[in-house]
């Protein structure tokens, strides 16, 4: 695919994550976090994909190396360390169904983080990267 249909995959994509916090459905047990949760989880997954083979063959499109991403890649080693010596690795790796909030399903928070910190300049046209990574600092 041609770097043009990878952007706009990705551009939607990542609107529609941002319209995961309006889904509701109520067959669900608890319809107000399982609905958003699995639904964001499910196309970050799918984006996922989408944006590991677009940077591979698009170098220039990874994200840059920052503290904040360094800070959160520790972050999300102490969870997962701290999973292993919980009291039960089940709940702690999965979370419940009435949270949501196990390491997996925090793990997609980073995912997307991953995305927005390299496709910033693509999905913001009106800001650049240096000027979006700059005002996280403040």
């Amino acid at each position: 695919m041609s770097q043009k249909i990878y952007l706009i995959i990705l551009r939607w994509g990542v609107y529609l994550s941002f319209l995961s916090v309006l889904l509701t459905h109520r067959n669900f047990y608890f319809p107000y976090i399982s609905t958003k949760q699995i639904y964001f989880n499910v196309l970050i997954e799918v984006l996922f994909v989408f944006w590991f083979a677009f940077v591979i063959k698009y170098p220039s499109w990874r994200p840059k190396k920052s503290w904040l991403s360094f800070g959160l890649l520790a972050f999300f080693a102490a969870i997962l360390l701290s999973c292993f010596f919980s009291v039960d690795f089940n709940l702690s790796f999965w979370g419940d169904i009435e949270r949501m909030l196990g390491f997996f399903h925090l793990f997609h928070y980073n995912y997307g983080y991953a995305l927005l910190g390299g496709l910033a300049p693509s999905i913001f046209g009106f800001f650049s990267h240096r000027n979006f990574s700059q005002s996280a600092r403040y």
